[in-house]
């Protein structure tokens, strides 16, 4: 890429996060004029502005930082090549109601291989016995919102986060078989 083109998608990426900043700006500012106005009684506009604030706010710190974020990525040890995983949210069988992250490995068909526990390394976990490691890696993101629960009690826990944009892995990845054999 050349500099103009770097400077340009630069000043995208400097606009784009100009921009969150003010819909974050505004977004907290009907929530105060809300709670101004209507004391608690509008506590649930309040909620959803301020939740809508923090999703402009992270959006814009993705957008400083060039639309990526900071991620885990699955490594093989031996050879520290990044594993095609991804890590996915599921029910825990032992705990009703709670979830937990976990790697899905995946072969050439995108059919599962292995299900480990996420961001549990230590030499007795499955993901250092299996010769796997967990690194940071810089990936494509956009801001999101997720919870858990139904309902109003539900919108209690919803909070901003950072989504990958590229299916979990970077294109590069390869498969077990590919880095093993």
């Amino acid at each position: 890429m050349s500099d103009y083109q770097l400077q340009a998608e630069q000043e995208m990426w400097d606009a784009i996060a100009q921009q969150e900043r003010e819909s974050a700006k505004a977004a907290e500012q009907k929530r105060a004029e809300s709670i101004e106005r209507s004391d608690t009684d509008g506590f649930v506009s309040q909620w959803a502005h301020g939740v809508m604030a923090q999703k402009h706010n992270l959006a814009a710190q993705i957008a400083e930082q060039g639309g990526t974020w900071t991620f885990q990525g699955l490594f093989d040890r031996e050879t520290g090549e990044r594993v095609k995983a991804k890590i996915v949210r599921v029910e825990d069988r032992y705990s009703y109601g709670r979830r937990v992250s976990k790697w899905i490995v995946l072969d050439e068909r995108d059919n599962a291989v292995h299900w480990i526990p996420a961001y549990k390394s230590g030499k007795n976990s499955k993901l250092y016995k299996l010769g796997f490691e967990e690194r940071d890696e810089v990936a494509p993101a956009v801001a999101d919102l997720s919870g858990s629960g139904r309902g109003l009690s539900g919108a209690t826990s919803v909070s901003a986060y950072a989504r990958r944009t590229d299916g979990g892995y970077p294109e590069g990845a390869r498969t077990l078989k590919q880095i093993r054999g």
